[in-house]
């Protein structure tokens, strides 16, 4: 897999800020409602803190809907033609149907990951109750972040397998999953290496960087977008090379 292309094929489109410039400004909501989020106060049965939540929960999904859409739609697009430009906008029809698909693939598969959170919001009551407990909310908030990540690495093994035909069966067809994976076993964990990698650092990076929140919010909208094209690029290299 060329890794060096995930990051640098986007640039090659002419008037590629454009493109860029749109999927910041779609993921902008996002962006602005997880700052406020993680800004503040972490406690759960307070109004400020549940509506920041909810505001944030909407904006991913929305927002989510758009991003995995291009992801998927631009991955397919450029199977069989590995060195084509990256999609436009312009195929938002194509985008959009690609994102709910997903929305609708992560939800089913989030089930069981839902009881969880369930039980570390439980966790969170009890704790409440404690008055030597400084942080009740902990559990709660540590079950959240498992399961984000744990949502993230289901995606990278669905993901592959849709974007040959972007048919919603294919987000459950594990058959093909495996398949993908028994062909090539090195380009999948180059894939999973490198998607954990990209996000991970982007993670750290945002919770150590002190910038001024106007610029950051603007940074961090370019960036989230540009992140999608690069796994983008991986997912199509490593169906590619199982061809």
């Amino acid at each position: 897999m060329d890794i060096i292309n995930a990051f640098t094929y986007t640039f090659k489109r002419k008037n590629w800020y454009y493109n860029l410039l749109l999927g910041a400004i779609i993921a902008f909501p996002l962006c602005i409602s997880e700052y406020l989020f993680n800004l503040a106060e972490k406690h759960p049965f307070d109004l400020p803190y549940f509506l920041l939540a909810v505001v944030y929960g909407a904006s991913s999904i929305i927002v989510g809907v758009f991003l995995n859409g291009y992801l998927c739609a631009n991955a397919h697009y450029r199977l069989k033609k590995n060195d084509a430009e990256p999609i436009t906008w312009t195929n938002l029809d194509i985008i959009l149907l690609s994102g709910l698909k997903t929305l609708l693939a992560n939800i089913i598969y989030k089930i069981p990951l839902i009881i969880i959170l369930f039980f570390g919001l439980t966790a969170t009551l009890t704790s409440m109750l404690d008055v030597t407990n400084n942080n009740p909310s902990a559990t709660y908030n540590n079950t959240l972040s498992i399961i984000s990540a744990i949502a993230y690495i289901i995606e990278i093994f669905i993901i592959p397998s849709f974007i040959i035909d972007l048919k919603l069966d294919s987000l459950f067809n594990f058959k093909r999953m495996g398949s993908l994976i028994k062909n090539n076993p090195s380009g999948f964990l180059v894939l999973l290496i490198v998607s954990l990698a990209v996000t991970g650092i982007y993670t750290f990076l945002k919770q150590i960087l002190s910038i001024s929140p106007e610029i950051w919010i603007i940074i961090d909208s370019i960036l989230t977008f540009y992140i999608i094209t690069i796994r983008s690029d991986l997912f199509t290299q490593f169906v590619n090379d199982n061809n």
